[in-house]
Formats: structure tokens, C-alpha cells, sequence
């Protein structure tokens, strides 16, 4: 039977009657929101509301993943497990039809409610095999957005993965393309403290699952080897950045990152993590080996019965900012060699910001070319603007090589060699306030005479500044204002953007570029005059700091006295303790029970994580501790709950095979380690 929210339709013919998953109360206020809020709300909505499954399933940057693939509009796409539609939107932009399946009633609610305007939607509720065996239409893509993972669930089989993608692609067009995205299971954020996404533990991933079930991603060797294994398929290979879920840049194997390039590493929106490193440099030194694709975070793959090629190798978006502003940068292949970079509008709103980079390069041009420097050639298109693509190395990344070798003085000699260009080209006239620059920077007080130039590139920073050989260009200038702007301005932003937005330069902050660049206190009062300007509060970034563990020995002092004229003693009361006679305290086993039964780690890697704290704890001391306690302390709270379990009307009983050792039966005997619960209406203690 089907049923229409506005123009969607929802087809419940292999709907199962209930949903057999759902997160919950956060679903029901998702839907609210889908039913109450339109599109250009929702980013209010996600910052008032601070929660990440509304940002994670309501971000219009999710949608990211998809938006740059190349689509003609002609073409029908299936998206296999849907959820709540994060990039079902961009889908149905873009194509010609959509066809969604999820199992989750209320997430396809809230997927049709969002998106009641399109007419080219069509939801198909139920289980994946029911429905997959009674498509009849083949595919021009088939995404699997965060989905594959979870291809147990999908296919019941000895080989689920393999097999996933053997039936997906018989429902593929000759030339039709699988879009895949998932975790890396290597991916170093996973290395540098955040947890595994799924279960929440660190380092799972990383060790092969050991304690899950259900749910499981793949190195880039492994899923290579279930492509073999699933008909020989053929895959291009894309490297979201920072991940799949919230991407910013699309990389791929023909377009990597350049060193220097990753950075502002450390935001992880799900959970806290910790940052036993910091992933900038040790992403450098991946570069330097020809190792970061094994180290992606995610992986975006095209599959297809033959290795799917596009023309856009790399897409950076910038789409996290104002409507007005947001656009998308890809650099494109053309024939075998040539490649361009095109600029296209990610909203309509920005068009008009798009279409000026042409005017904006010609009348930049004439006024750098005074300094030696050049700008890419900028042509209208229909979608945005085309720009010339330009071989060499940023300034910034010329910059970075001095301070890895240590030169730092030579560093600054290069910088500040471009700060003096800046300089010249920003100090033919007289500062003066304009009415646009009033809008855009505020009505400030001023007083003296500061130097600027008639049009501003604002953006003029080592990182948009790019050498090869004897020509330097500036490849980004988007950020050109028509009004006069303090030169000094530019210039602080120059050296500002270099040193603060990477960890291993800080070795250049003491050498007081500011102060030797002019941007001293006179500066700001001839800016804002004398009274005229404050410091706003600090710009707070905040970052989590793992503090090793430590053990102390406390030394306790129990007074003892004897009688002069006799044998008589006495002591003074003794402190208590958790196990009489036992160097074990509260707070170690505390860590041990931790260790053990929260973070699944066994006694054996314990004994050694102690010992390199210098503690001499073996797996049969933790052991013991751990029975004793239990008996001592916990058994009561056992007992009770023995009983009170025995109230409910139904019992829930779950038995897991166990091996116990030296029990006084053969080896390999099986036990059983029973978890109880009671009754689903009991509502607990």
C-alpha cells in the first residue's frame, strides 16, 4: 500500500509491520523537526538545539558526499538504507528519479517530511531482501552511504560483504556506478584517541573487532580484496577529508593532499576523544611515504563492472559559511595531461559572488603585476567560472620546509620578502572609510593616516600564494573587496593565518613577526584612534589533553607504644583498607575493574600497561582482588537482586560459552556465563 507526504510517495508493501530498530525519543523529535522547520531553518535549528544526531542527520554538509559527482539529470538512482535522508536531498537535486529503501518507518517519515517537495522521490519500507527481489529496474547509481558496514544485518550469509555487493550489482545499468562511503578501519584519528564509531571504544577498529559483533569496516587491502571476491569489480578511489559523514574536501589518487594541507585536526562532534598526538605532522610524514590513502579516515569509492572514471579529481567545498558565499572548487581532468579548476555555486544565492572572480582577475592583475605577480586566467562558464590550473608549491608550503630543517631565520627572510610586496601594493593612497567598508567592517573611530590601495585581496596569504620557478601567482582571490582596506590589515591576516593555523610553526612565534611587520599599538590607534578601539574578548580554542595515568605509594605511619615497666604495647587504630593485608587501595582496583570490565581489556595486557607505570602487579594479583571484592563488597547488592529479579512475571535469560581453566574438569569443557533480566514493563529499581 502506498500513502503520499506531499509530493513523496511512501510505499509500505514489505514494511514488516514495526519498526526492529530506533534510537529512540531523538527520532520523534526529528520528525517534529522534518514536519515543523523548512530547509533554510534547519541550521538554526541544529546550532539551538546542540545535539549531535540533529546535526549529524539535518547538516546540509552531509550532503557533501555526493553533490559533486558529475549527474546529466537523466539519470535513476537507488539509495539502499536511507536513515532520515541526510543526502537523499542531494540525490533528487540532481537527479532524474529516487528511489529510497529503509527498514525504519519513522526514519522514512522523516526523510518524506523534509523533503515532501520532491516529486522524484519514492520510499520503499522493509527489510533490503524482501524488497531487492522484486526490482525490476536497473540503476545508473546505487549509493550506500554509511550502510555497508552493517551488511550482516542486510544479507544473512558465511560471506555478507561479498555478497552485498554481488546483489547490488546485478541491479546496475551496463555502465551504471556503486557510490560506496564507510570508515577506514586504519584511519589515523582512530590511532590518534577517538573512538570507534559505532561501539564507542578506542582502538576496536584497530585490533580486528575483537569484542563486537554486527557491525564492521575495512582496511583499503581488505575491501580490495571483497571487490575481487564480488565479480572482479573495479574501483575509483576518493578520500574524504575529515571523513564521510561531515566532508570538506574530496580527495583522490589523482589529486592528494599537498603537506601542510591537514590541518585543525582534533574537532570530533560525536564524542570526546583524546589526542595522543597531533595528526598534522604525523599526516605530513604519511605524505612523505606515499602511505596517506591507507590512513584516510574514510573512503568513498565508484564501483563498477569496469574502473569508473570522472573528470573532477579533487572538490573542496565552501559551503560551511553564508548562503550568499558558499561555492565548491573542483580541479578536472581534460584528455590524458590538461586539467582546469572550475568554481561553481553551491546555492543559488551565490551565483552573483561566483560570476565576479572574472572581473575581479583582470582588474587584480593589472596591480599585482607590479610585484612580479601573476593571477590564473578566470573565463565565464555556465555553471560558475573555469579558472587555468598552475603547477609549483604554495608559499606556505616553501615556508614549512625551512622550519622542518630548522632554518627559521631564512624563513622569515622568505616571508617577509612577500609581506614587503604586499606592502607596496597596499600603499598608494590614503586610507578612507567608504560606506561599504562601514558595512562590512563596522563605523570604527579614526585617527592618522594609514596606507592602502583602492581594491583588496584580504585573502593574500602564504597558502594562496604559489611558486614554480620564476612565476608567482596568487590562485585564490576570492575574498577582493572594491574599497579601500588598511593595508597593514592585509598583511596581518598574511602572517595571522600562517602561524596560528598549524602546530609545527610555533617555533616562528617567537620572533615577533607583528611587531616587525608594523602592527604595533600605534597601528591599531591609527586605525581606530586613540580611544576608539578595545580588545574584544580572546578567540578560544579548545582542545582535550590526555594526561597519562601515574601510581603513588601512599605511606601510612601507625604509632606504637610500650609501657616503660612492663610489656605492654599498644597501637594506634589502624587505617582502614579495602583487603586487610593487601597493597591493593580503592582507587587501583577501581582502575583495574575499569580496564577489565568497561574497556574490555584483559588482565594479561594490563599487567604490562602497569608495569610500564613501574607497578609490579601481575594478572593472578588483579585476579584475586577482583574475586575478593566482589564477594566482599558486592555480593549483598548480588543477593538482592537475586531476588528481586524473581518478582517479574517473565525472566530473560541470554547464555554465552566461557572457558574456565583449572576447575578440575578436562580441557575444553564448555561453561556458560548467564545474564538475566526482567520483565520488558519493569521499570528497575
Amino acid at each position: 500500500m502506498s500513502e503520499k507526504i506531499g509530493q513523496v510517495v511512501l510505499d509500505d508493501t514489505y514494511y514488516p509491520g514495526k519498526d526492529l530498530y530506533t534510537d529512540g525519543a531523538i527520532e520523534d523529535e526529528m520528525l517534529e523537526i522534518a514536519r515543523t522547520y523548512p530547509e533554510e531553518k534547519w541550521n538554526q535549528v541544529i546550532a539551538e538545539r546542540k545535539s549531535w544526531p540533529i546535526l549529524y542527520h539535518f547538516s546540509h554538509i552531509r550532503e557533501n558526499i555526493l553533490s559533486w559527482l558529475p549527474f546529466t539529470g537523466e539519470e535513476n538512482v537507488l539509495e539502499i538504507g536511507s536513515g532520515c535522508g541526510a543526502v537523499t536531498g542531494a540525490l533528487c537535486k540532481k537527479a532524474k528519479s529516487v528511489t529510497c529503501i529503509e527498514l525504519s518507518r519513522k526514519r522514512s517519515l522523516i526523510n518524506a517530511n523534509r523533503h515532501k517537495d520532491f516529486d522524484n522521490l519514492k520510499i520503499l519500507m522493509g527489510n533490503f531482501q524482501d524488497i531487492e527481489k522484486n526490482l525490476t529496474e536497473k540503476y545508473d547509481y546505487i549509493t550506500l552511504i554509511g550502510v555497508f558496514e552493517y551488511g550482516e544485518a542486510y544479507i544473512q550469509s558465511s560471506t555478507p560483504y561479498v555478497d552485498f555487493l554481488k546483489i547490488i550489482s546485478r541491479h546496475l545499468k551496463p555502465d551504471g556506478k556503486i557510490v560506496l562511503a564507510i570508515e577506514n578501519r586504519f584511519g589515523l584519528k582512530y590511532w590518534a584517541g577517538c573512538t570507534e564509531d559505532h561501539f564507542g571504544t578506542l582502538f576496536e577498529g584497530l585490533e580486528g573487532y575483537p569484542t563486537t559483533k554486527g557491525v564492521k569496516t575495512f582496511t583499503k587491502k581488505e575491501f580490495n580484496a571483497i571487490l575481487r571476491e564480488a565479480g572482479d569489480l573495479k574501483a575509483s578511489w576518493y578520500y574524504p577529508f575529515p571523513d564521510y559523514k561531515l566532508p570538506m574536501t574530496i580527495y583522490s589518487d589523482e589529486r592528494l593532499p599537498f603537506k601542510g594541507e591537514l590541518n585543525r585536526l582534533e574537532t570530533n562532534y560525536d564524542r570526546l576523544r583524546l589526542q595522543l598526538f597531533q595528526e598534522s605532522p604525523v599526516y605530513d610524514s604519511l605524505l612523505d611515504n606515499d602511505l596517506f590513502p591507507e590512513f584516510s579516515n574514510s573512503f568513498l569509492l565508484l564501483i563498477g563492472r569496469e574502473k569508473p572514471e570522472i573528470a573532477t579529481v579533487y572538490s573542496k567545498f565552501s559551503n560551511e559559511r553564508s548562503s550568499e558565499f558558499a561555492l565548491r572548487t573542483d580541479i578536472c581532468k581534460e584528455g590524458k595531461k590538461d586539467r582546469f579548476v572550475r568554481k561553481v555555486p553551491t546555492e543559488t544565492t551565490a551565483e552573483k559572488h561566483v560570476r565576479n572572480l572574472e572581473s575581479l582577475s583582470r582588474e587584480m592583475a593589472r596591480i599585482y603585476a607590479k610585484e612580479g605577480l601573476e593571477l590564473n586566467q578566470c573565463i565565464l562558464e555556465k555553471q560558475g567560472v573555469r579558472l587555468e590550473f598552475l603547477k609549483g608549491k604554495t608559499l606556505e608550503e616553501h615556508l614549512d620546509a625551512l622550519v622542518e630543517q630548522g632554518r627559521n631565520e631564512e624563513a622569515e627572510k622568505l616571508l617577509f620578502r612577500y609581506v614587503e610586496k604586499v606592502h607596496r601594493i597596499h600603499s598608494g593612497e590614503a586610507f578612507y572609510k567608504t560606506p561599504e567598508f562601514v558595512k562590512v567592517f563596522g563605523n570604527v573611530s579614526q585617527e592618522g593616516t594609514l596606507s592602502c590601495s583602492g581594491i583588496s585581496n584580504i585573502d593574500l596569504v602564504p597558502a594562496n600564494i604559489l611558486i614554480d620557478n620564476d612565476r608567482i601567482s596568487v590562485i585564490d582571490y576570492e575574498w577582493t573587496f572594491r574599497f579601500p582596506i588598511p593595508g597593514n590589515f592585509i598583511i596581518y591576516r598574511m602572517i595571522h593565518y600562517y602561524l596560528e593555523s598549524d602546530g609545527k610553526r610555533r617555533a616562528l612565534k617567537d620572533m615577533d613577526f607583528y611587531t616587525k611587520a608594523g602592527l604595533t599599538e600605534k597601528e591599531l590607534e591609527d586605525l581606530f584612534g586613540k580611544a576608539g578601539w578595545k580588545q574584544l574578548p580572546d578567540e578560544i580554542y579548545k582542545r582535550y589533553r590526555f594526561i597519562p595515568a601515574k601510581v603513588e605509594v601512599e605511606e601510612h605511619h601507625v604509632g606504637v607504644y610500650a609501657s616503660k615497666e612492663g610489656d605492654t604495647m599498644k597501637k594506634a587504630p589502624h587505617p582502614a583498607c579495602l583487603l586487610r593485608g593487601s597493597l591493593v587501595s580503592p582507587s587501583l582496583e577501581a582502575a583495574v575493574l575499569n580496564g577489565k570490565y568497561i574497556n574490555a581489556v584483559p588482565f594479561a595486557r594490563l599487567e604490562k600497561e602497569f608495569g610500564r607505570y613501574g607497578l609490579a602487579i601481575t594478572r593472578q594479583n588483579m585476579a584475586n582482588w577482583t574475586i575478593e571484592c566482589a564477594d566482599r563488597y558486592l555480593a549483598v547488592f548480588y543477593d538482592y537482586l537475586h531476588k528481586y529479579i524473581y518478582k517479574s512475571p517473565v525472566i530473560h535469560a541470554d547464555e554465552t560459552h566461557v572457558l574456565v581453566r583449572k576447575d578440575g574438569r578436562e580441557a575444553g569443557s564448555k561453561s556458560y556465563c548467564l545474564l538475566y533480566t526482567s520483565d520488558a514493563a519493569d521499570e528497575g529499581l
